[in-house]
Formats: structure tokens, C-alpha cells, sequence
């Protein structure tokens, strides 16, 4: 708006006298421009494109209004517009017309158009802890008052506790275990700020709220946001017991960060400076790639991650200094976490990732992919070869229990060696994970951890059916957590070439009779302590190689074929031979007894040899004594490279969908499993009742001789790099 000129006669004024007659003997001169004094002419205005400010003569373009009602007046912008000042209630910060409502003084920032005098860091750590691991939340809390947060840190802290008999008593001093507490974390102290009663750490309003009010009440110049609990990469993050078992999908995850960030406005405009999981298998490249417009750092594990969790004691390394930057702060708490973890377990992993590499990356994935999908058929061979031998991630017991991840940067860079025709993909993905994943750290158990996992199926069956960690049909949960476009596109293509082609290994029947072959016989050699089994596959059913296994059990009466009905208590791998198409396993004719005191009973076991040891898995049921639920914990325990001597022993938990390392339950009922290989594959606790053991006290394993006079059985299990199976089994009597 602008209040016009009068008097603009003043221009035709001007304009008679443009030109301008001279002698004969003087050179005509040129005009002057608008806004130019010319000693003959005067000055020409210049108003173009303007209402208000200078004309350039010492006049004026107009005028804004300063009344009127208007709550602010108007400002002549520098290119001569009129503008309302957006200062109502701010004393600093950005008017909205290219300048500011007022400076701040030393010492102070402005934030939401106040000066504020900001703290460097605040940490909010959200302990979604109302399950079984609210006992190692306490542990968690006792290192973060170890670092001494100053007017310069702020470590912030909302715990919702679970309603069981998980808490410790000895942590009395904050009080109600039950209701969701906000707490400030002091020197050696903590000050509950809140009780909110009840609440559903799996919602995503509770999140946002939480991360609104923690960056409005204690704002700084820098954020970075912790999410501890259970965690199952695309499957979610965090499982809260008292509604329900109920876990926050990656989509309300997204959801809740956005609301959060949203409501929290200029404080957090440019997103947190590190996002922190304290959580299993989080390392993933789907998590990275929903996390990225939410934070410039990711810290997170591509494997389960010990009960201790991370080293809250290191973000001491704040106040190490008066400039710490979000990578420093990652690099120093996942350094310190993982000399934690390896300590105890082989197999740690934990990565720092530059969110802000992530559009790049995503960009190097598309165009590897594509480079694929037009001209599958030749890419067949090389990436069904680079996926089986990438590393794999998640232990379980067996494949369908399997999350189906593969480390990303491991896979390609097989591909890269098997497909030289896709160089100059395969080495622009690497080149961009080399700058997204700025810190990686692993186990000697997983040597090929790069930094992220992927989600590749090893069939189109695990992605269609039920997974059990998940509880619903894995491809359904994937495509729900808006997974890249790429890679969603890449498996579609990659099921539709694959699965026709290939039908699936077969036990060769050369030499055999129709009978034997039908009935997938396997040939056996017994020795004095040992028992061996042996049978040759059809080479021309597993061109690209075969994973193998021995099974031991017993099969019911009502056993149909040699592996139906089948009671199954151990598993171990086997030995492949791709020249000849032997395989071939050996059993030590030894069973597992799990002993507490005068209670025993036989369990089964899976055994993974290692470098650093023999791995031995338990999966065990756990009743709770005040609930009806049960879970599944796998005993996980590493022996001696040549003894039974346990070098280690930890619980970790498998109930929907979780998968993290917990301390053993302090109160219940353990029961020993078998596995059933009947019309489909199920645990079972065997009949009759099985011996029931005191969870709060320990257990001891035992190895003892098969018993005598029992028919057993042996089979070879040869899988495919699409997952599926071909069996061969012999029978024998100890």
C-alpha cells in the first residue's frame, strides 16, 4: 500500500525539456537516465516497480501506513514494497520483511522470538521401558548421572515403568514404578519434573509430546533424541505391555516425529543433530531412510544389542569441550558402547550414519537396481550368489524365524567382484556408503557388517508369509513402513524372474532304487562316539550352491514319512561339496540336559562354530507369575573352541517381534523346548509336562550320551540360496 504522488505534472515538466537545441558548432547530448542528475536536464525519478522508498531524486516513491488498526506498522522493504512487520510479541528474531524485531545481548540466542539463554545440548532419552527391560532402564539412569550435566547439558529423561516386578527397590527415590515419569537427570541425582500417569510409550502422540515439551522447556543450540527398547528394524521400535503389547510401526515412528518436531517449531527447524537407537537391529536401511528428514545423525545397531545397552556415560563427552558436534557425540558414544559389547559378545555391531548422505545414497541404490532389472536374466546368477554369501544378520534358530536381512555394503561389494558388467554402479554405491556411514564397529562373528542391513528375502515365501518375530506377513510390514522405491521395485522384479526358473534342490536318486528315492533316504557310517550321514544332491538343482545342516530327533509312531512327525532337539551345520554334490553331516551322539538343582530335562540346542568359540542357542519358554502370556527366550551360550567350558552366557528375547539381550527374569517359570517337524513347523514343550525351572535362579547345561535302545533319527537339510529345502534322513539306534 502506498499513498500516491501528487504533482506527477512534474514528469511531463521534466520530459519538455529532454531535448535540448544547440549551436552549430556543439554536439547534441545525450539524456539522463531516470534517477541520474544531468546538469542540463535535472533528475528523472525512478519509481518503477515501486510504492514506497526513494525515487532516486531525494523524493519519495510513496508512503506505507503506520495507522489504521494495522497491529504492526508497514516497513519499506529495499525494493520498495510495503511489508507488515510480524513483531507482535517477539523482541528478537526475523520481522518477515528482511530485518529484525530487536538483537539479543551477549551471552543470549533468540529462539521463538525471545532471547533465551540456551544450553549447548539437550538429550532427550525416551526409555519406552513398561516390559522386561525396565530392570537395565535402572542401570541406564545410574550412568547418566555419572556424567554431571551442567547449565551447558541438559539430559532429559521420560520413563514409562512398567507394572510388574521388573524395578530394582534399591531406586526408591523416584518413587512410582507404574505411572510415566519426566525426570531430570543431575550429578549423582534425579528430579522427577512429572508424573503423567499411564501412558502408551507405542503411540506417537505420546512421542511428540514428549519431544515438544522437552525442546520448549530446555532449549539449545543443539538436540539429540535417544529411543531405547526393543527394536526390529522396518518391524518398529518399542513394545509397551500394559496396552497391549502394542509397538510403534517405522510409519507412526515417522508420524510422531514429525508431529513432535512441528509443534516444537523454530527449536527444532532443523531437525535433531543425532537420533540414537537403543534398540536391536535398527542399522537398517529403511530406518536411515525414514529417519533422514528428521536429523543429520543416526546411531544404531545392524545386530541385537546386549541388555546393557548403550553407555549412557559417555555423553560426559559433552562437556569435554564447548563446541562438541553431533558427530563427535555419535562417534564417542558408539566407541564406548561397543567396548562394552564385545567384551561379552562376538557378534556386537554398532554404525553412525550421516542422514544427510542419505539422498545420495538412495540415489546410487536406484541406479544399481535399475541397471539390474534391465537385464535380469544375466544378473540372476551374480546377485542370487552375492546374497547368500553377504553377512547375515539376526540369529535364530532357523531360517523361517529369520528377519532376512544381509548387510547392504557386503552384498554389493560381492556383486562387484561376481559382476564386473555393473562396475560403474557397483562402485558409486560403495563410494556414496563409504561418505553415509561415517562409523562402523563389528564382532569378529560378523565380519562382513558394514554399517547397514537391507531387507532381501532369500524367497518370495518369506516375504508372503508370517514371520513369528514379526506376527504378521513380512512384506505387508515392509511395504507399510514406505520402504524406497528402488529396492520395493528391485524385489518385485527380482520374485517374478526368480521363482519359475529355479524349483528347488533335489537329493540325486542315481544309484537308487525308486523306493529309496521316494522315501529321501540318507546313507549313514557309524563310528564309536560318532555318527555320520551322507547323500549327494543333483548339482543341477542348486546351481548357485546350497546351505546344509544336520538335524537329530525322534519321530513319532504316527510318522509317516522318514522326517514327518518328527520331535526334533538338535541342530548343527553340515558340509557341502559343490564338485560333487555331497553332503554330509556328524553327530556326536550326545544329547543337552539343562539342570537346576534335582530338576533336569533334555532341550534342544542348536550349535554355530566360530572363531572365538562354539555358540550354542536355547530357545526356552517363560510364563510370567502374574500373567497368562508366554515368551520365548533363546539361551544364547558360548563355549570353548575344544571343551564344553561356557565362556559366556546371556538371555535374549523373541516375543513379538523383540530381540534385544535382557537380564534373566527375575520371577517365573523356564520350561525347556523341542521342535515339532510335523504339517508344519511349531515349539512345543513335550508331553508329558515338562520339568518346570525357578527363572530367577540359575540354570546348568550338561552334555550326556544318547540313551541306549532308542531308535533316532538324522536328517540333512539342503536350502537353497531361495530358501527352499530338500531332505534326506537315516535312522539309527545308539
Amino acid at each position: 500500500m502506498k499513498v500516491e504522488l501528487s504533482g506527477i505534472c512534474v514528469l511531463l515538466a521534466v520530459a519538455l525539456l529532454a531535448v535540448r537545441c544547440a549551436g552549430s558548432d556543439e554536439a547534441a547530448r545525450d539524456l539522463a537516465l531516470p534517477g541520474e542528475l544531468n546538469p542540463d536536464q535535472g533528475c528523472l525519478p525512478d519509481c518503477s516497480g515501486k510504492e514506497c522508498g526513494d525515487d532516486g531524486c531525494g523524493g519519495s516513491c510513496g508512503e506505507c501506513f503506520t495507522f489504521g488498526g494495522l497491529p504492526e506498522p508497514e516497513l519499506c522493504t529495499v525494493s520498495g514494497s510495503c511489508c507488515l512487520q510480524q513483531c507482535l510479541g517477539k523482541v528478537c528474531g526475523d520481522d518477515g520483511c528482511g530485518g529484525q524485531c530487536g538483537h539479543c545481548a551477549q551471552g543470549q540466542d533468540c529462539a521463538q522470538g525471545k532471547c533465551l539463554e540456551l544450553a549447548e545440548w539437550t538429550v532427550l532419552i525416551y526409555l519406552a521401558v513398561d516390559n522386561d527391560l525396565e530392570g537395565v532402564a535402572f542401570e541406564d539412569l545410574d550412568e547418566m548421572m555419572t556424567v554431571g550435566p551442567t547449565e551447558e547439558v541438559n539430559l532429559v529423561v521420560q520413563a514409562d515403568w512398567a507394572p510388574g516386578v521388573y524395578g530394582r527397590p534399591e531406586h526408591w527415590r523416584i518413587g512410582d514404578f507404574v505411572s510415566t515419569q519426566r525426570l531430570l537427570i543431575k550429578p549423582g541425582e534425579m528430579e522427577v519434573l512429572a508424573n503423567l500417569g499411564e501412558q502408551d510409550s507405542s503411540s506417537p502422540e505420546v512421542l511428540a509430546d514428549f519431544i515438544s515439551w522437552g525442546a520448549t522447556e530446555y532449549p539449545a543450540r543443539r538436540y539429540a533424541l535417544v529411543l531405547a527398547d526393543h527394536g526390529l528394524a522396518f518391524g518398529g521400535f518399542g513394545y509397551d505391555y500394559s496396552s497391549d503389547s502394542s509397538h510403534t510401526s517405522i510409519a507412526q515412528l515417522v508420524e510422531g516425529l514429525e508431529e513432535g518436531i512441528s509443534l516444537a517449531g523454530p527449536l527444532l527447524a532443523e531437525g535433531f543433530d543425532l537420533i540414537a537407537f537403543d534398540a536391536c537391529l535398527m542399522a537398517n536401511y529403511l530406518v536411515a531412510y525414514r529417519m533422514a528428514p528428521f536429523g543429520h545423525y543416526l546411531l544404531a545397531s545392524e545386530e541385537v544389542v546386549p541388555g546393557s545397552g548403550l553407555d549412557y556415560a559417555a555423553l560426559g563427552t559433552l562437556l569435554s569441550g564447548p563446541r562438541v558436534d553431533a558427530k563427535d557425540l555419535a562417534v564417542a558414544l558408539a566407541k564406548a558402547s561397543s567396548d562394552v559389547w564385545l567384551d561379552v559378545w562376538n557378534d556386537a555391531t554398532v554404525s553412525v550414519v550421516d542422514l544427510g548422505q542419505m539422498p545420495a545414497l538412495d540415489q546410487a541404490l536406484a541406479s544399481l537396481t535399475g541397471a539390474l532389472i534391465e537385464d535380469l536374466d544375466s544378473a540372476i546368477e551374480p546377485v542370487m550368489t552375492a546374497r547368500f554369501l553377504a553377512q547375515q544378520l539376526q540369529p535364530a534358530p532357523y531360517e523361517f524365524l529369520s528377519t532376512q536381512f544381509i548387510d547392504l555394503g557386503d552384498f554389493v561389494s560381492r556383486l562387484s567382484s561376481l559382476a564386473p558388467e555393473y562396475e560403474v554402479q557397483t562402485e558409486a554405491f560403495l563410494k556414496a556408503f563409504s561418505a553415509a556411514v561415517v562409523y562402523n564397529r563389528f564382532g569378529p562373528a560378523v565380519p562382513g557388517a558394514t554399517g547397514l542391513t537391507i531387507f532381501f528375502p532369500s524367497s518370495k515365501h518369506y516375504y508372503d508369509a508370517v514371520n513369528p518375530l514379526l506376527g504378521e506377513v513380512a512384506g505387508e510390514v515392509y511395504e507399510a513402513a514406505g520402504p524406497p522405491a528402488s529396492w520395493f521395485a528391485f524385489l518385485q522384479e527380482w520374485f517374478a524372474a526368480v521363482e519359475p526358473k529355479h524349483m528347488g534342490p533335489e537329493f540325486s536318486c542315481e544309484g537308487l532304487g525308486q523306493e529309496q528315492c521316494d522315501d529321501g533316504v540318507a546313507f549313514i557310517e557309524e563310528g564309536t562316539r560318532t555318527v555320520t550321514v551322507y547323500r549327494d544332491l543333483d548339482l543341477q538343482t542348486v546351481p548357485y550352491g546350497a546351505h546344509v545342516q544336520l538335524a537329530f530327533g525322534y519321530q513319532w509312531p504316527s510318522g509317516a514319512g522318514p522326517t514327518e512327525d518328527m520331535d526334533i532337539f538338535h541342530r548343527r551345520p553340515a558340509s557341502f561339496d559343490p564338485a560333487t554334490g555331497r553332503v554330509e553331516g556328524t553327530f556326536d551322539l550326545r544329547r543337552l540336559i539343562l539342570r537346576q538343582g534335582d530338576i533336569s530335562a533334555e532341550a534342544y540346542w542348536t550349535l554355530q562354530p566360530t572363531p572365538a568359540g562354539r555358540k550354542v542357542a536355547i530357545p526356552l519358554f517363560h510364563y510370567s507369575p502374574d500373567s497368562d502370556l508366554r515368551s520365548v527366550l533363546i539361551w544364547k551360550v558360548l563355549l570353548a573352541p575344544d571343551e564344553d567350558t561356557v565362556l559366556h552366557s546371556a538371555y535374549y528375547h523373541h516375543v513379538g517381534g523383540s530381540a534385544q539381550e535382557v537380564a534373566a527374569p527375575p520371577d517365573g517359570i523356564l520350561q525347556a523346548q523341542a521342535y515339532w517337524h510335523g504339517v508344519s513347523w511349531s515349539w512345543f514343550t513335550y508331553y508329558p509336562k515338562p520339568p518346570e525351572f525357578d527363572a530367577a535362579e540359575p540354570l546348568e547345561l550338561e552334555f550326556q550320551p544318547l540313551p541306549p535302545g532308542k531308535t533316532g533319527t538324522l536328517w540333512l537339510e539342503a536350502t537353497d540360496r531361495l530358501g527352499r529345502a530338500a531332505v534326506a534322513a537315516a535312522k539309527f539306534e545308539p
